[in-house]
């Protein structure tokens, strides 16, 4: 065979044989492979370069390179044909041939412009006029849709639909829509086509557990997309995280001269606020929210240095607006010592969305001003810069930066308070136990639950060491209802701590307006002013903006680490130590019966502002280690501790604190319950509430 032929030679058959010893007759044939032969189709649109045709072996791969003519653009390829394009030389590849072949490749002409719609049929039908094919740029094409009574129409969105991304541009929300095919920006065209997709929420049961906010411009424009709608579509909803963020909104839309506030559930402002960044309930299928303007304050108002900082403010104002920018462009990211010190007009201070710095006594002596605005991109206020603002009520927090989750302390505090928020919107029942740390990994709540017989829903507030009750009691307070239940089990002796810290600035990242909740004027036992939470604002902030960012969603989950055991109820649990028995002890004299460190202010403030709606707050305890104490303790140590807490407390005592008492094997440390210790903590508190409850 000469070496041509023996190029295809694919297998050799036996055709058949006659054994006769060494002189057996052998029949072979030679089956020949030709090649394929595959073509590219000719086209008055492109050149090839290296001929329209190649001979290949089965299952080898075709390729041919084309230059486009000009004025013409790739617009399709069939057959699972691939194509790549450098430098405007286009490389076709066919994978994989087993048989011959012809290749199609489709051109359009730059002049035109295609136009396409998706929609879901099931769902509603769509018109066009003209129909769908292509057309000279500034054709114009009107668009309607007649959606089925089980769905409702969202809007048009221009290749993408809502549902394959969180954010998405809406260009249109009535049933019919008009415009120009065109490519500019406004419409962010993908090349050389306009395919409009028509987008639905499907009844509850299709679209369980989703999410939809649409954010509405209401004067502003969105930044490089003109006058497009915004709209979110979020990860689902769980019993536990029932509540999603809203959006940063400067970061998407601006209006001259204007700094963005805040989100509004109605346009006028007259509707629940929201706080950029901070959480929204679900109303309604769609939730529609509306951009909330400030205008900025003149600059002739304000004395500058040649740095652009704040001097002076001579302004008359009620309303001041720190301006974004001066006229000239310059950002301002610095108020001054004393700028505003003595002014006795300003009512509101809303804060620039640039700042980074507020000085020495910047805002001295200011006592009218009652509300301030500001975003989370400070990172200095110093002591005293409102030193001596002794009105100021409310502080509105927005998130102008992405969350960072700078320590796992605290981190689920607003997903706790999140479970009351949803309880409160669902006519829920609740009862909440609060404190100290040794609440926060020292109670069972499911035990609770089950024997109130899911009639209340259970939610352990507590945090970690040196979360402030009281500021948490004031930020639950617009949700606490008649036959609410409240339970405090601080621990013996200790100091129902009051400051706002770092801890708690962690655990409400997720959610600014929880701190809007709190009336500053109205605040009890608290030891510090409006100046020091401002102060420890920026002091924590410093600390989370040179960490890595994150996302809302990233950092709800990392939170749930914290406690996914007692998921639904915001418990914490410690493991049980294998090698303490009923014997052990950490320390001896470590338990001391006192109330001097309680403060019961706070409490007695609490007790009869919820005892006025209906709601009950009982004095709790812990669980305490017997080994720990003394046995003059064990005896009228008890007594004692009870004469002083009925003593100081207006409201009523759950059971007796010498049935709290625990063997060693309860505990992982001296104090700290393991999660046998918070089971069996659960049941003595569940006991005496029920004979308080007169079940």
């Amino acid at each position: 065979m000469d070496k041509k032929k023996r190029k295809y030679v694919m297998s050799i058959v036996l055709l058949g044989a006659v054994s006769v010893g060494l002189g057996s007759a052998l029949t072979v044939k030679v089956i020949e492979r030709l090649p394929i032969v595959v073509e590219l189709e000719a086209s008055d649109y492109f050149s090839t370069i290296g001929g329209n045709k190649v001979s290949i072996m089965r299952g080898e791969d075709a390729e041919f390179n084309i230059v486009f003519k000009a004025g013409y653009d790739f617009d399709e390829i069939k057959n699972y044909c691939t194509y790549k394009e450098d430098a405007g030389l286009v490389t076709v590849n066919f994978p994989n041939v087993t048989r011959k072949s012809t290749v199609r490749v489709y051109a359009y002409d730059k002049k035109n412009i295609m136009f396409n719609f998706v929609n879901d049929n099931n769902l509603g039908t769509v018109t066009s006029e003209p129909v769908p094919g292509y057309y000279p740029a500034g054709t114009e094409v009107h668009v309607h849709v007649t959606p089925k009574p089980s769905s409702q129409f969202v809007g048009w969105s221009l290749n993408q639909s809502i549902f394959e991304g969180e954010i998405t541009n809406i260009l249109s929300n009535g049933h019919s829509w008009t415009f120009d095919l065109t490519s500019d920006e406004n419409l962010n065209t993908v090349k050389k086509s306009n395919i409009v997709y028509s987008n639905y929420y499907v009844s509850k049961v299709e679209n369980e557990n989703k999410f939809l906010v649409q954010y509405e411009l209401n004067g502003g424009t969105r930044i490089g997309n003109s006058d497009t709608l915004l709209l979110s579509y979020e990860h689902p909803l769980t019993y536990y995280h029932t509540r999603i963020n809203s959006l940063q909104g400067s970061r998407y839309f601006e209006k001259e001269g204007a700094t963005l506030t805040s989100w509004n559930t109605e346009v006028d402002g007259s509707g629940k606020r929201i706080g950029l960044g901070s959480k929204i309930s679900q109303q309604n299928a769609i939730n529609q929210l509306y951009a909330q303007w400030e205008n900025w304050s003149n600059e002739a108002d304000f004395i500058f240095n040649e740095e652009n900082e704040i001097v002076s403010y001579i302004g008359t104002g009620n309303k001041v607006v720190i301006p974004n920018f001066r006229n000239d462009g310059s950002p301002i990211n610095k108020i001054n010592g004393s700028a505003f010190s003595g002014n006795d007009d300003i009512i509101e201070l809303i804060l620039n969305g640039n700042l980074s710095s507020i000085d020495y006594r910047a805002f001295y002596d200011c006592q009218n001003l009652q509300t301030i605005t500001m975003f989370d991109g400070i990172n200095f206020i110093h002591a005293e810069a409102f030193y001596e603002c002794n009105n100021i009520k409310t502080i509105y927090i927005n998130a102008a930066t992405n969350p960072r989750r700078v320590q796992s302390d605290g981190s689920t505090i607003a997903d706790k308070i999140d479970l009351i928020i949803s309880a409160h919107e669902n006519n829920r029942k609740k009862v909440i136990t609060f404190s100290d740390a040794i609440t926060y990994v020292g109670i069972d709540s499911s035990i609770i639950y089950r024997e109130l017989s899911g009639q209340y829903d259970v939610i352990n507030l507590s945090g970690p060491l040196n979360v402030s009750p009281s500021l948490l009691l004031s930020i639950i307070a617009p949700y606490i209802t008649e036959d609410d239940i409240l339970l405090n089990t601080n621990w013996f002796g200790s100091i129902n701590n009051l400051a706002m810290n770092t801890v708690l600035w962690n655990g409400i990242e997720s959610n600014y307006d929880l701190f809007s909740y709190i009336d500053l004027t109205n605040c009890p036992e608290y030891n510090g002013t409006a100046a020091s939470l401002l102060t420890s604002f920026s002091s924590w902030n410093a600390v989370r903006l040179p960490q890595p960012e994150t996302t809302y969603e990233s950092r709800y989950w990392l939170s749930l680490q914290i406690s996914e055991d007692g998921i639904y109820h915001g418990d914490s649990f410690k493991p049980d130590n294998p090698d303490h028995d009923e014997t052990w002890s950490a320390t001896t004299n470590s338990l001391i019966f006192s109330t001097e460190g309680i403060n019961f202010g706070y409490l007695n403030h609490f007790y009869g502002q919820f005892n006025e709606i209906g709601a009950m707050v009982f004095h709790a305890f812990p669980i305490w280690n017997v080994n720990s104490a003394l046995e003059s303790e064990l005896t009228t140590g008890a007594d004692n501790y009870m004469i002083g807490i009925n003593e100081k407390f207006d409201g009523p005592v759950l059971g007796h604190v010498s049935d709290y008492g625990l063997t060693g094997q309860y505990f992982t440390t001296n104090a700290h319950p393991s999660y046998s210790g918070a089971q069996q903590h659960a049941r003595f508190l569940v006991r005496d509430l029920k004979s308080m409850l007169f079940y």
